[in-house]
Formats: C-alpha cells, sequence, structure tokens
C-alpha cells in the first residue's frame, strides 16, 4: 500500500482526504475560491514562492508575508516590490514579543527556532546549520491588527516547527481566518517540535476542521514521508 493511501485510511475519522490528480497550487486555488478568501498571511516566506504561486493560480487579493532571514527577506522584498497588494516584514513570528536566534541552515529553507536534529540532516544533508542569526520574534496579532485586513483570510504556517506557537500568538487574527495551510511533521526533525498528532489537537480545540492532505517532504532514501501539508477550516456554516 502506498503512502498516500495508508495517510488516507489514518485521517478518515477526521473528515480529509488526500487528492492526487491535482497539484497542490490548483487544489489551493479552488479551496480560495470555495471558501471566498479575500487576504493571506504567508508566513514563512523565505524568497516569495508561495505569494508566486498565489499570484500564477490567479489570486488577486492582499498578501501579507513575513521572513526573518536577511538573505531571503532581500529577495522577497525584491519580488514584492511590483505587487501593490504585496507587504512584507522582516520579521519571525511567535507566541510572546522577544529577541530570539534562527539556526540558519545551509538551503536556508530548513532555518528554524529550533535545533535541527540529526535525523533531518540524514535525510537533507543541506539542511545542517552553518551558523546562527539575530532575529526579532513577535505576535501576529500585534504586526497585523484586528480588521486590517478583509476577510475570509487564508493563514500559511510554513516555520520549521514553530508553527503552533505563531497561533498561539494569533488569537485576534484568528477571528477573520476561514482556512489554515500548515506544514505537519510525522517524526521528530526539530528538537522539541510538536508533531501532526498534536497540531491536529490544537487546531480542532480553536474550531479548525482537517479537511484536505498533502504529501509534503519524504526520505529519497526509502520513501518514508516525513511531513505533510494540511488544510484546517472552519465549518463554513460558523462562518460570517
Amino acid at each position: 500500500m502506498d503512502a498516500a493511501r495508508i495517510l488516507q485510511r489514518a485521517f478518515l475519522r477526521f473528515g480529509a482526504h488526500i487528492e492526487r490528480a491535482r497539484p497542490a497550487s490548483s487544489r489551493r486555488a479552488k479551496l480560495i475560491e470555495d471558501y471566498s478568501v479575500s487576504s493571506v498571511l504567508d508566513v514563512g516566506a523565505n524568497t516569495g514562492q508561495y505569494a508566486a504561486e498565489l499570484r500564477d493560480a490567479g489570486f488577486r487579493g492582499q498578501i501579507v508575508s513575513f521572513e526573518p532571514l536577511s538573505a531571503p527577506f532581500a529577495a522577497l522584498t525584491r519580488a514584492a516590490a511590483v505587487d501593490p497588494l504585496w507587504d512584507v516584514h522582516n520579521t519571525a513570528l511567535s507566541d510572546s514579543e522577544r529577541q530570539g536566534q534562527i539556526h540558519v541552515a545551509r538551503n536556508l529553507v530548513s532555518s528554524s527556532l529550533l535545533e535541527v536534529l540529526p535525523e533531518h540532516v540524514a535525510a537533507a544533508p543541506d539542511s545542517a546549520t552553518v551558523g546562527v542569526q539575530d532575529v526579532e520574534l513577535r505576535r501576529l496579532d500585534s504586526v497585523v491588527p484586528a480588521g486590517s485586513l478583509i476577510s475570509p483570510i487564508l493563514l500559511k504556517l510554513d516555520v520549521q516547527g514553530h508553527e503552533l506557537a505563531v497561533v498561539r500568538g494569533a488569537t485576534s487574527t484568528l477571528d477573520d481566518v476561514a482556512l489554515v495551510e500548515c506544514e505537519m511533521s510525522i517524526v521528530p526533525l526539530y528538537r522539541n517540535q510538536p508533531l501532526l498528532r498534536e497540531t491536529l489537537n490544537l487546531f480542532s480545540s480553536i474550531g479548525f476542521e482537517l479537511i484536505q492532505l498533502e504529501r509534503g517532504w519524504y526520505d529519497v532514501r526509502d520513501g518514508r514521508t516525513l511531513q505533510v501539508d494540511g488544510f484546517f477550516a472552519r465549518p463554513q456554516a460558523d462562518q460570517g
């Protein structure tokens, strides 16, 4: 039995399903349409790949991107400069306001506020830490005041094990969020990171249902799935 079917069975009780016929960008565009998304919070933007995919798929609403690392942020700033509805912030998001340090990965995209584990580096050698960078940590609620974006909002979370801290710092913002796209680890990749079950439980506790899954990162050595991307939504009857 392949990995997608195993995941399909594992998540049936959450009401989720895995689609294999359409690419992720197409599936995301359909959800954005279904949930009437008007604005996107792009947390963990790197150089702006996610926002570019949204634009390529036809999304024309407001995008607010967050990227704490200086080198990717420079590229992100250049990408957003030609788009008047795309704002960028050079900050990391968390559950409190403080100074922190990011472990900078050789490939940059695996950089995290958490320490990368040897198992991660074994599966992806370019995820090894090559330095640290001091960053400012902010709560999403303090950076994006309630009501400052047109709702409904899509919240995208891709912050290498720090996703739930971002959620805990977004209590007010979540009132206007209809859809969440969140990276979830099945096995520990960063020290003390929450895993899939804890992530599911947190979103359930704040009124979001898991509605779709897609396979994310897998270990090319043995095909084992290490991460999945989950789409969560408020029941549409509860919106508005």
